[in-house]
């Protein structure tokens, strides 16, 4: 007997037990669905916030697409400049090959007006090329075949004659331009010459001129002024010797001194 009731004890201990789970589950259960009531009514209360989310990357996209566009209108802006000075200089050198033309023909009148628009050209657009007249060229390319316009002579002969004369003409000691110092009285030529007057100039002394003038050089020493068949001034830069022709000497200044700064 004594046993039974022990047995019904323990049985009746594990009926409570179990009673009182199942209401701390049912509490438990309580607790938290009141707890996931605050939160549903939390992110339904707010159902259009996410918009300004949203604008972040449209604001993202636009700058991102302004910066290209800018970048390439820039690109397009240097492209479209360089295309210009591209097109300016082919325009110059078809000029320039005008004026060549006219000293060959002697139509001088379109020569100078290619001259002219070359020059205008070059200065408007501020072209790194050197800006001289047809009258110059014309002239200097006379001044080279009546001095060197044998055809046996090589270029190079010419461009030194013509070098020479250039020199004169950046030189304190000479007059400041081509026309003068070609007739500057017992150097060269007088304007009443009929050689010189009547002379055309050959293709490959119009080509040494048009060289000089755009700026190339052979000499490279300002101070050599002198060009003849006999030597003058305060020595001899350089003896050109011809089977024909004999000795050409080029030579300093009788006054270098002057010169020092330009040869530095």
């Amino acid at each position: 007997m004594k046993k039974n009731r022990l047995i019904h004890r323990i049985i009746a201990g594990i009926a409570v037990l179990l009673f009182l789970c199942s209401l701390i589950v049912v509490a438990a259960v309580a607790l938290h669905t009141k707890a996931d009531e605050p939160k549903s009514l939390e992110a339904s209360e707010p159902a259009e916030k996410p918009a300004p989310l949203l604008a972040t990357p449209l604001i993202l996209r636009e700058s991102a697409s302004v910066t290209p566009m800018r970048l390439a209108s820039s690109a397009s802006h240097v492209s479209r400049k360089g295309e210009s000075l591209r097109d300016y200089a082919a325009e110059t050198q078809a000029l320039l090959e005008e004026m060549e033309a006219a000293c060959l023909s002697g139509d001088h009148e379109s020569g100078r007006a290619a001259g002219e628009k070359r020059s205008g050209i070059i200065e408007s657009q501020q072209l790194d090329e050197a800006v001289f007249s047809y009258d110059e060229l014309y002239l200097l390319s006379k001044l080279i075949t009546a001095e060197a316009g044998s055809y046996w002579l090589g270029q190079n002969w010419r461009l030194r004659v013509g070098e020479v004369l250039l020199n004169r003409v950046a030189s304190p000691e000479f007059p400041d331009s081509i026309e003068d110092v070609i007739y500057q009285p017992a150097q060269y030529y007088s304007r009443s010459n009929r050689y010189f007057r009547s002379l055309e100039p050959y293709d490959y002394c119009v080509e040494a001129a048009r060289r000089l003038l755009c700026g190339e050089r052979i000499i490279n020493d300002p101070s050599v002024v002198f060009q003849a068949n006999f030597t003058q001034g305060s020595g001899v830069y350089l003896c050109m010797e011809d089977s024909l022709l004999g000795s050409t000497y080029l030579c300093y200044s009788s006054r270098p001194e002057l010169y020092k700064g330009d040869s530095e």
